[in-house]
């Protein structure tokens, strides 16, 4: 769903829903890998998938792709839809951080609308620390490191903003998944589709 700097998959996101609506339904999830395709070294640590492994080893590996135990996240977004997205609901954080990075990337894109956001390489991507799945309260919350901005996406759609999501409160936009994006000054991070099971 991202790849390198992003140029060619910056619409892969929209696929990637697409796919989910029409397989979810059928009980099976499309999980989401992001990867450099470094054929230089300008190229790596641009996108990677992080997996959630007890140790480092060829079994948990393999366990925690058939799983989905693993996260896409990338240095660089090219979609500018995205960005702009992504920058009007910092700028309406309580947070003055995350104001500044909104403002940071609208600057950047009345200077180059069509332009791309590419990370420093010296600034991690947010970290996720832990996923609550609340099922009594129908939520589930994100907690992740660093400076972010969560938003949960459902059928193509942002349909919240924040690290929790009340699912109670979005029935009549929910299909059959939804999943989150977290954003931050060091890149994005996506979760794999929550199915729903309701």
């Amino acid at each position: 769903i991202n790849s390198k700097g992003d140029g060619r998959t910056r619409y892969d996101r929209k696929l990637w829903d697409i796919l989910l609506q029409k397989v979810t339904p059928t009980g099976r999830n499309v999980l989401a890998i992001a990867t450099s395709d470094a054929h230089s070294t300008d190229a790596v640590y641009t996108g990677y998938t992080e997996m959630l492994m007890p140790s480092l080893t060829e079994d948990n590996f393999r366990k925690s792709l058939e799983s989905g135990a693993f996260f896409a996240c990338s240095k660089n977004l090219g979609n500018p839809e995205e960005i702009t997205e992504i920058a009007n609901c910092l700028v309406e954080s309580i947070d003055p951080t995350a104001v500044a990075l909104g403002e940071k990337l609208q600057a950047m894109q009345a200077e180059d609308p069509k332009g791309k956001y590419e990370a420093p390489k010296d600034v991690d991507a947010p970290k996720v620390t832990g996923i609550v799945v609340d099922q009594g309260n129908d939520t589930i919350t994100i907690v992740a490191t660093g400076d972010k901005n969560v938003r949960w996406i459902a059928n193509g759609v942002t349909i919240e903003i924040g690290n929790t999501i009340d699912l109670d409160d979005h029935k009549k936009l929910l299909g059959n998944y939804v999943r989150a994006e977290i954003f931050g000054e060091g890149g994005i991070v996506y979760t794999q589709a929550f199915m729903l099971d309701y």
